[in-house]
């Protein structure tokens, strides 16, 4: 019987995350998930030749686990690095819903914008990848929170469904994406709700991720 539970369980996460959009086959993976094990001094372009993989990747795709404060880097089903990050003073709190309170997305989200900083600034560091939040789903719990007035909703649904990127300034909040700028002396819960890497590691990883690149945000 507890075998039984455990099947139907796991049968309905890969059906959660296959729901979200992520590449066939990256569920089952996911499902799976578990920090990639090589050092995290290798290099990754050595991770990748001792995998037998090509410098371009053809299925990137980004986990980020927030109770475990890490990124990992996937190509199709195959963890290649995972990454200490930092993130905003409620983390642990539940999803981002409105502007100023420092949380982080939960969900599916894709990269929706490449930046190099130069020069590099305190915050941001060396590396900017916006996340594209807020999407669809982020209005409609914005305006069942009340958040958001009913035209404000209409608006943004209507530029949803037209594919269009939604304004970062609402009261839903947005500008949240991967940067550069944590150093250890600055602890884990420094940002307004980014995801935070060493520059070092944010430009290791940037040429590796693609705009469009989806992201997978778990609490």
């Amino acid at each position: 019987m507890k075998r039984l539970v455990v099947l139907i369980g796991s049968l309905a996460l890969v059906a959660g995350l296959a729901w979200w959009g992520v590449y066939p086959g990256h569920a089952a993976a996911l499902f799976r998930h578990e920090p990639a094990t090589a050092e995290p001094a290798v290099p990754l372009p050595d991770l990748l030749k001792s995998k037998g993989l090509p410098a371009k990747l053809s299925r990137p795709l980004l986990y980020v686990d927030k109770s475990e404060l890490t990124l990992t880097l996937y190509e199709g089903t195959t963890a290649l690095k995972t990454y200490r990050v930092a993130m905003g003073p409620h983390y642990l709190a539940g999803a981002k819903l409105r502007e100023g309170d420092k949380k982080t997305p939960e969900g599916r989200y894709f990269i929706s914008e490449k930046r190099i900083v130069f020069p590099a600034k305190s915050l941001l560091g060396s590396r900017w990848l916006g996340i594209s939040y807020p999407l669809a789903k982020d209005v409609a719990r914005g305006y069942a929170a009340g958040i958001i007035t009913g035209e404000q909703y209409r608006e943004l649904m209507e530029l949803a469904r037209e594919g269009k990127l939604l304004p970062q300034k609402t009261p839903l909040g947005g500008e949240i994406g991967i940067h550069g700028g944590h150093r250890a002396d600055k602890g884990s819960a420094w940002t307004l709700g980014c995801i935070a890497l060493t520059n070092r590691d944010v430009e290791e990883l940037y040429p590796y991720v693609p705009v469009g690149t989806p992201i997978i945000i778990m609490p």
